[in-house]
């Protein structure tokens, strides 16, 4: 599997504010957690990717078994501009508050806070 994680905060923010999608977020991350024991995965952060398109795609296109010489890296773009800033922004410091309380553990066991 190729799991593609993006702030959870993001993921809220971006659709619609919902605590219930902050709570959702967690329980799914959770559950890819406790699936990875078991499980072939592949991670990558989407902020992550944005900052270095290419390489990522090469690190993906290596561990699915690819070639990496017969596609053209080129022809895809270098870096992708993240909405997360934009996010952010737009949210009061009380709604980021909330998200994060909901949120808190799986923010820090991935870096987001």
């Amino acid at each position: 599997f190729i799991h593609i994680m993006r702030d959870g905060r993001a993921i809220v923010l971006s659709h619609g504010k919902s605590l219930e999608k902050a709570k959702n977020w967690t329980g799914v991350i959770e559950r890819i957690d406790r699936e990875k024991e078991n499980l072939d995965f592949f991670d990558i952060k989407y902020e992550d990717f944005c900052n270095d398109v290419r390489w990522h795609l090469k690190e993906i296109l290596n561990y699915i078994g690819l070639d990496v010489k017969k596609l053209s890296l080129n022809r895809f773009p270098a870096t992708l501009v993240s909405r997360n800033l934009k996010l952010f922004e737009a949210a009061s410091p009380a709604e980021l508050a909330e998200i994060e309380n909901i949120q808190k553990d799986i923010l820090k066991k991935y870096g987001y806070i």
